[in-house]
């Protein structure tokens, strides 16, 4: 996959498959025999341009696998559709969810790529109707489409973002329901919540997603745990993590603060 081709400066991901998932997951692969732990959730749990990212830190601490389900850019479909994403959260003795944008789905208006969210396979009739205007020849990816719709009507652009998140909660309740009881939900960002979702695209936030879809979602859930890292502030130490800095990902720094956060909510799970 080409988010895993960084140049020479990148970490080596170890990328696995596990089971018959046509997914690619950081790895190196954990041993799935005995207790284990799972964390599910896009780029930031992935840990793309960190050597030692969240997940691996919390194997550290915890003493037991933690196995790494992050796949960049992903939004809720890829998780519901893929059995062994299932069968290895289901069978882990607690799993933490990340919080995804809304906008990575497939929905009344666009359709995404079932693996790789991000992408943008057509749009529908109704999309085009709505947006006369627009040309929809030239989009490839969710984000470049959203934040051209903003910019052409904001007022009709809401439209669409109120059935994202309608959509979002919706399949974010139907992914935990089926994750079991222990499971963990966590928001991270450079900001928390707000109390309703921002019509922008931007690091601070997961897109279109508020306190209220987040509220809704953790009634099914164990415990949820709302995590803001600092900015990395000062020189980057690494070529690495001034790439992390340039794409708004979290970097080391952040990533100890996740993991330094996640440790006594998942000690009575390890």
């Amino acid at each position: 996959m080409a988010f895993l081709m960084a140049g020479a400066a990148a970490p080596d991901y170890a990328p696995c498959h596990y089971g018959a998932s046509k997914l690619i997951f950081r790895g190196p692969r954990r041993d799935l025999a005995g207790r284990y732990l799972a964390v599910i959730g896009g780029t930031e749990t992935f840990g793309k341009y960190v050597a030692l990212p969240f997940v691996d830190q919390l194997e550290q601490s915890l003493g037991v696998p933690v196995v790494n389900l992050g796949i960049a850019n992903a939004g809720p479909d890829v998780f519901l559709a893929d059995d062994e994403i299932a069968r290895i959260a289901t069978g882990a003795a607690a799993v933490v969810v990340q919080v995804v944008g809304a906008h990575n789905q497939t929905n009344p208006f666009y359709t995404v790529h079932p693996r790789r969210n991000d992408r943008v396979l057509g749009v529908t009739p109704r999309l085009r109707a709505l947006f006369r205007e627009v040309d929809f020849a030239e989009f490839h990816f969710t984000r470049h489409l959203v934040q051209t719709l903003q910019r052409v009507s904001r007022p009709r652009f809401n439209g669409v973002v109120a059935e994202l998140q309608a959509l979002w909660v919706e399949r974010m309740i139907a992914l935990t329901r089926r994750l079991g009881p222990h499971t963990v939900l966590m928001w991270t960002g450079s900001q928390p919540p707000l109390e309703a979702a921002m019509d922008e695209i931007g690091p601070r936030y997961p897109a279109f997603v508020d306190r209220a879809m987040m509220g809704r979602v953790a009634q099914h859930t164990a415990r949820c745990v709302e995590i803001c890292p600092p900015a990395e502030c000062g020189r980057a130490d690494d070529m690495m993590q001034a790439m992390a800095a340039e794409a708004g990902l979290p970097g080391l720094r952040a990533h100890r603060r996740i993991a330094d956060t996640l440790i006594p909510v998942l000690r009575q799970f390890a």
